[in-house]
């Protein structure tokens, strides 16, 4: 296996906080949250799992997305999601195997909303997600840019978690069911986190994504050469997590991943996701662990 110890950012990878969690918001509670994301200069990836490859021209992203979570009912949370694209394609690389364009793109990202259910609460806390994502994004054939994966896709998740003292642990799996011959994926991941100082949090993560390789969706060459949500991307990475929290309903968070490995068709840049938060409360519902 290929392992890089160096920060890398999968460009399709968020900072968004606890979104597979178990826990639920209050009824008339939420959790609000803007996220920046910036990926630098670019053009070595992944591919097959141990291999690498360049592409023709260096490309950078940065993401503004914007993630909500609020409790319809206690044990019954919505979550939504929307990210902003900001694509650029470059100068040349010394292997120009396919012949694109300079150029940028800006447009959204695949929309997601999910609706989370509290199953089981006592001692350790077990929810189902169902969730949806919508291809609101656009493609620029000239350039291979895309803002998202042009499919809808499906995936009914299952979370299972608990809160120790000063800390927490959860893991979370499910299927992520795709149209437009894109292949299904398994995503799936641990997380635990620990309030190293009052207002600090510090949380690991593994995080999964592996494509089931059933579809038959062919990119254009000069897309596949991007690789901006192209068919098959798959990874497993483990990264870190910060929560700083000004008061009891502000904070900030930061996120990157330390090490991916058996990843396909992702590139290998160095990048830091940084957000701002804000929640509320909403009704107490008894015997549940707060939000982390």
């Amino acid at each position: 296996m290929k392992c890089l110890t160096a920060t890398i950012l999968l460009i399709f990878i968020t900072s968004i906080l606890c979104a597979q969690s178990p826990w639920t918001q209050n009824k008339g509670g939420g959790f609000a949250q803007l996220g920046l994301n910036a990926i630098p200069t670019y053009s070595d990836y992944f591919k097959d799992n141990t291999d690498s490859r360049t592409s023709s021209r260096e490309y950078s992203e940065f993401g503004i997305q914007a993630y909500a979570e609020y409790g319809l009912l206690n044990g019954t949370t919505i979550v939504g999601s929307i990210p902003l694209k900001i694509l650029q394609s470059g100068d040349q690389t010394d292997n120009v195997t396919v012949n694109t364009r300079s150029g940028s793109l800006i447009a959204p990202g695949n929309f997601q909303l999910a609706i989370k259910q509290r199953i089981y609460d006592n001692g350790i806390t077990i929810a189902g997600q169902l969730g949806v994502e919508a291809p609101l994004g656009s493609t620029d054939i000239p350039t291979g840019l895309r803002s998202s994966f042009e499919c809808w896709t499906v995936t009914p998740m299952l979370s299972v978690g608990s809160g120790f003292g000063k800390g927490y642990a959860y893991g979370y799996g499910g299927v992520g069911l795709r149209t437009n011959d894109y292949s299904h994926t398994f995503t799936g991941g641990i997380e635990g986190g620990y309030k190293v100082l009052k207002p600090l949090w510090t949380m690991l993560f593994l995080d999964v994504n592996r494509s089931f390789k059933n579809g038959n969706r062919v990119d254009a060459s000069s897309v596949q050469d991007s690789g901006f949500y192209v068919n098959d991307q798959e990874w497993v990475s483990l990264g870190l997590k910060l929560l700083f929290e000004i008061n009891d309903n502000l904070g900030l968070t930061a996120s990157s991943t330390l090490i991916a490995f058996a990843a396909n068709q992702v590139p290998q840049s160095p990048s830091i996701s940084l957000g701002f938060y804000g929640k509320w409360q909403g009704q107490k519902d008894e015997g549940k662990m707060e939000e982390k």
